[in-house]
């Protein structure tokens, strides 16, 4: 699998994704036969999704320990795995009408 970066940005980031993410999976698509998943930067469910549509998978961690920092206990657990079906919700959406 190759990791690649979602943004120019180190883990934890939560700003938008580089512009130039799908131009740079498809790059990478022609040197390697590798499954490619993007991640550093993927916090939300509609990035989730966006990136889904282009890369084999989304990486997440740094929003997820985000969560169990801010409310710890099973509150925190219990904000995780929301966020975590979230996530998922947005890769597996379909993507919009043209």
């Amino acid at each position: 699998m190759i990791y690649a970066p979602a943004a120019a940005a180190v883990t934890g980031h939560t700003g938008p994704l580089a512009s130039g993410l799908p131009a740079f999976v498809t790059r990478l698509r022609t040197l390697t036969c590798l499954p490619i998943s993007v991640g550093i930067g993927v916090s939300s469910t509609d990035q989730a999704h966006e990136t889904a549509q282009y890369a084999d998978g989304v990486i997440v961690g740094s929003a997820l320990i985000r969560h169990l920092h801010h409310t710890p206990g099973p509150g925190g657990i219990r904000a995780a795995l929301g966020l975590a079906r979230d996530l998922a919700h947005g890769v597996h959406r379909l993507p919009a009408a043209a």
